[in-house]
């Protein structure tokens, strides 16, 4: 009899741990699921911020493209209204001395390197 209740106690011992066991690897796991549900909440809320700047940067590039297509445009106004104005006038027509080019093509040199002044 005394044997049975010691393999009574040794049983209700280890069904004790089996039972702490678990509960410890069910409150884990409850832990990791909570911790993984707020990263994938900061994930969502990240690639939410990301679609909404890559919203911005298409509108942006979209605006860009517009600013440049009516710079465009308006040069090329430009350049068609100053060709109309001098086309009848004899002095643009008359070409520009060698020295006075040359001094010209230097300056535009300097200009274009970064020397202004």
């Amino acid at each position: 009899m005394r044997m049975l209740a010691t393999f009574l106690a040794g049983l209700a011992f280890f069904l004790a741990l089996a039972l702490s066991w678990q509960t410890n690897k069910r409150d884990s796991a409850e832990v990791r699921a909570r911790d993984l549900e707020s990263e994938a909440s900061r994930v969502d809320a990240v690639m939410a911020e990301l679609r909404k700047l890559q919203t911005s940067s298409d509108a942006l590039q979209t605006e860009i493209k517009e600013l440049a297509q009516q710079r465009t445009e308006s040069g090329e106004l430009r350049r068609n209204e100053i060709r109309e104005e001098i086309k009848n006038e004899p002095c643009a027509s008359v070409a520009v001395p060698g020295p006075a080019s040359d001094r010209l093509r230097r300056r535009l040199g300097e200009v274009n390197a970064g020397g202004h002044l």
